[in-house]
């Protein structure tokens, strides 16, 4: 049975609602995911939260068929990997496949880095998350991903973005660390002067946070 707590929604800058509250699968154990999620839509949530990265969108596609949820009521946001960067189509096409949905409401940029594949010590030299954003600005187009945005992404990185001539739209959200030992203020005045709804993660404090 849903809780108010769970109804409640932000609208972003598209237009769309985005549930308030919603299941982090960030270090899921393996196995536990599938129904971690099931058990957090039954009990009312209606976000789900992934990335390529974590290695669990599939345990978390199958947590959302077994839940019997409807796919529409249902807010899913998955990331795009650092190494992924220059792949940015190869990277939603195997996050829908994984998460065995043909879209995504929310796809977010998981990190300002743009790393090499075959070293991940190393950046590209020819490309940045500017180059990234420009890809990643044509997927709402195919109807795969509703909505765009960023994570990890500090004031200096937005100021980079929103200045070059490519960026044609502003991120609907930076999902970034926010919690009582780390609020940054200034981060969310400047996000929210540009019409970028900044999501939380780790609300309650970090791994390594007291």
């Amino acid at each position: 049975m849903s809780n108010e707590w769970t109804k409640k929604t932000f609208t972003l800058n598209t237009g769309a609602k985005i549930p308030a509250v919603g299941l982090g699968t960030w270090q899921s154990k393996p196995n536990e995911v599938r129904e971690a999620v099931k058990a957090a839509l039954l009990a009312g949530y209606r976000h789900i939260d992934t990335a390529l990265a974590y290695g669990n969108e599939h345990e978390v596609g199958l947590g959302i068929k077994d839940s019997g949820v409807p796919r529409e009521e249902i807010w899913i946001t998955t990331k795009l990997d650092n190494p992924w960067h220059k792949r940015v189509e190869e990277g939603i096409t195997s996050s829908l496949k994984d998460l065995q949905t043909d879209y995504v409401d929310l796809y977010l940029m998981h990190w300002p880095s743009s790393t090499d594949p075959s070293d991940l010590k190393k950046h590209y030299p020819d490309w940045n998350f500017v180059d990234t954003w420009r890809e990643l600005q044509k997927l709402p187009a195919s109807g795969r991903v509703k909505n765009i945005g960023v994570s990890n992404f500090a004031i200096k990185n937005l100021e980079i973005l929103l200045k070059d001539e490519s960026c044609k739209t502003v991120p609907a959200v930076n999902q970034v660390e926010l919690h009582p030992n780390n609020p940054s203020p200034k981060l969310i005045d400047y996000c929210k002067e540009k019409g970028i709804h900044c999501t939380a993660y780790s609300c309650l404090g970090s791994t390594n946070s007291p």
